[in-house]
């Protein structure tokens, strides 16, 4: 009685499917029409996901680009009115300001030529 339980056992997991055998150098599997249908379910069902996935994926790339463009279009906006302010800002800045920034790089250029002259001198006494 043992011996035929342990055989049924052996032949009903044996029979299990799906099977796959080779023939020559391909594989075939073996497998009941319900589980063919439930991998055809399965396969659409997928297809159908990743269509969704790809539809949303460009409206996300869409609305992606327009936020781009919009961020540059205020960008050049920005860029734009801060090149105006400074040509305004240079225009309508009091003369003597200018004139002292003038002044006060020459003032500069004077003191390093002083400071030069001074060193050459240390330097022929040696």
């Amino acid at each position: 009685m043992i011996a035929l339980l342990l055989i049924a056992g052996v032949a009903s997991c044996y029979c299990q499917y799906p099977i796959s055998k080779v023939i020559g150098k391909d594989t075939v599997v073996i497998m009941t029409v319900k589980q063919a249908n439930e991998i055809n379910i399965l396969f659409k069902s997928y297809g159908n996901t990743i269509d969704l996935l790809k539809d949303s994926l460009t409206i996300k790339n869409i609305k992606n680009d327009s936020l781009n463009k919009t961020i540059y279009t205020k960008r050049d906006t920005i860029n734009y009115w801060q090149g105006k302010y400074e040509a305004s800002r240079e225009l309508y800045r009091a003369p003597k300001s200018r004139d002292y920034d003038k002044k006060e790089v020459l003032d500069f250029a004077q003191k390093v030529i002083l400071i030069a002259i001074i060193l050459v001198q240390f330097q022929s006494l040696k």
